[in-house]
């Protein structure tokens, strides 16, 4: 095998590692992993996408180069090294190291080759232009409401308990001011009767309140009220979430016939392209995470755009991105212009 063809196979081991998001250690170098960022806000209206990224350390990380030689191979241990140490000096010039079409690491900095960054993150580098989200967040004030709602019932029912009590209060006062008007006047008088008359009814009525007022309730009772409003109020919110899962828009665009975005809608951006075969692979990828997820494409520049949710407002796609952050982490809005 001749030393070209040589450096060649290793370095196509190299770069299928990285591809394949595995970290790989050159013994006497150091090692190379890759380290996924994501979406950053660069200024109030410009976003930069998601990206990963070939970072270097002193540190040995991930598998030897050596043993994938040796696996790749089917060699020893020693024929591995030897052919290791033939492409470090075929590679390596000073502090200078040149990996073809994957990249070149010089002073502990790993700068990719244009075209396998391009693969590591076909979406680009370009920041995004997006619109300024001032809508209040609807699920954040959904909670605040359901919340409201309960302490307003629980005021209420509060309010309902003491009542009778109140009256029963009232009613008492009342007799005392009689009972003190009665005592002057005399047995047979015609108004002291009536005095006493209008007693004895305040009397009645005391006995009736003392009948109506009902017993306290327990704390038990309220803790039973308050879960069954609060169990509404989340069987609520899980309606409503239910229902914006299954409200994701069937494709309206394919990789070969994408279509044209809406100006003024808002999009969840879950990938962008250069290449229809690569975004029909990402494609795939997403609905064998999530069957129930259907991407639609969109024309994004001179790119293809990947969007699993649309909406007339930015609060309802980052709505959908919470239920959906935990299989995609790399989800962030983007509003047509």
């Amino acid at each position: 095998m001749s030393d070209n063809s040589m450096v060649d196979q290793v370095n196509r081991l190299v770069e299928d590692r990285l591809l394949a998001g595995e970290a790989i250690a050159l013994p006497g170098v150091g090692s190379l992993y890759i380290e996924r960022r994501g979406a950053r806000r660069i200024s109030r209206q410009m976003l930069e996408p998601p990206c990963r990224r070939i970072v270097f350390t002193s540190q040995i990380r991930g598998v030897s180069l050596v043993e994938v030689i040796v696996s790749v191979a089917q060699c020893d241990e020693e024929t591995a090294l030897k052919v290791y140490q033939r492409w470090l000096e075929a590679v390596q010039r000073e502090d200078r190291l040149h990996i073809e079409d994957v990249g070149t690491l010089s002073s502990k900095h790993f700068t990719p080759d244009p075209t396998f960054d391009e693969v590591l993150n076909p979406q680009g580098h370009e920041p995004v232009r997006i619109e300024n989200d001032r809508h209040f967040d609807w699920v954040l004030w959904l909670g605040v409401v359901a919340i409201v709602g309960v302490l307003g019932f629980v005021a209420y029912w509060w309010y309902n308990e003491r009542e009778p009590s109140l009256d029963l209060k009232f009613f008492e006062n009342h007799i005392t001011q009689h009972e003190g008007s009665i005592s002057p006047l005399h047995e047979t008088d015609p108004m002291a009767e009536e005095e006493a008359s209008d007693v004895e009814g305040v009397e009645e009525s005391v006995e009736a309140a003392d009948a109506v007022v009902t017993e306290p309730a327990t704390a038990e009772d309220v803790t039973e009220t308050v879960n069954k409003a609060l169990e509404a109020d989340r069987n609520q919110i899980e309606a409503i979430q239910s229902a914006l899962s299954r409200a994701a828009l069937a494709p309206e665009g394919t990789p070969d016939a994408p279509a044209t975005l809406v100006p003024g809608r808002s999009y969840v951006v879950i990938g962008v392209f250069s290449e229809p075969e690569n975004a029909a692979k990402r494609i795939r990828e997403i609905e064998k995470l999530n069957p129930s997820l259907h991407c639609s494409v969109y024309r994004f520049g001179d790119k293809l755009m990947l969007s699993p949710y649309e909406s007339a407002t930015v609060a309802d796609c980052r709505a959908f991105m919470r239920l959906q952050r935990g299989l995609f982490p790399d989800l962030w809005p983007y509003t047509a212009r």
